[in-house]
């Protein structure tokens, strides 16, 4: 697209767009890790409720035979809410990563 638009405009845009695809995959990255951080903080706060702050004597409890709404909790956790998901950028040529 940006090849395009030079040719339209009778531009060299090879530096151009250099920084435009270096700019996008650095948002990328921070649009990355801010998700990778919110989806964290919900799984830190399960773990923080139904294991650390549960009132359970992890000392002198015995051996667990099943599974608990906590430990259902965790294991669906990353699955709930918006999906990480792939999209295919062909005017970048590479596929991007993105939250819904």
């Amino acid at each position: 697209m940006v090849l395009k638009i030079g040719k339209l405009l009778d531009l060299d845009v090879a530096k151009d767009q250099a920084l435009l695809t270096e700019v996008v995959d650095n948002m990328d990255q921070m649009v990355f890790e801010d998700y990778i951080k919110r989806r964290s903080l919900a799984l830190v706060q399960v773990i923080q409720d139904g294991v650390l702050n549960g009132g359970i004597d992890w000392l002198n409890s015995p051996k667990p035979t099943g599974r608990s709404r906590q430990a259902e909790q965790i294991a669906l956790s990353p699955l709930r809410g918006p999906a990480l998901h792939a999209q295919s950028d062909s005017s970048l040529g590479r596929s991007t990563c993105a939250c819904r």
